[in-house]
């Protein structure tokens, strides 16, 4: 079994003579020197942390739903406004974030 260098180098030969690349390149990493388990763990956190962000925008709209229904004794319609209210700004905030997660695309 060939490294994938070799395969890389095979296929940088093969896109110089006929002018195109194979779909096999596109699959190997762009640095194959570089370990693909730290992408794998940034994007991970990353997406980690938009979920928490996600959930606690929730909790916390619903939470201050939940004080002024005690206060103004309107239970439970704060609460459930909160609620919604939470879901749909930390759905929003998903939405905008997670085009941006794209990596690049490589040039040809």
């Amino acid at each position: 079994m060939r490294s994938p260098i070799a395969i890389e180098r095979t296929e940088e030969h093969q896109a110089d003579a006929t002018g195109s690349r194979s779909p096999l390149r596109a699959m190997l990493p762009s640095d194959p020197r570089k370990p693909a388990g730290r992408r794998v763990a940034v994007d991970f956190g990353r997406y980690a942390g938009l979920g928490l962000q996600y959930a606690l925008t929730i909790a916390l709209l619903a939470g201050i739903g939940w004080w002024l229904d005690t206060r103004w004794e309107t239970t439970p319609w704060c609460l459930v406004v909160g609620a919604v209210l939470g879901s749909v700004a930390g759905f929003f905030n998903l939405v905008r974030a997670v085009p941006s997660s794209k990596p690049p695309r490589p040039r040809e």
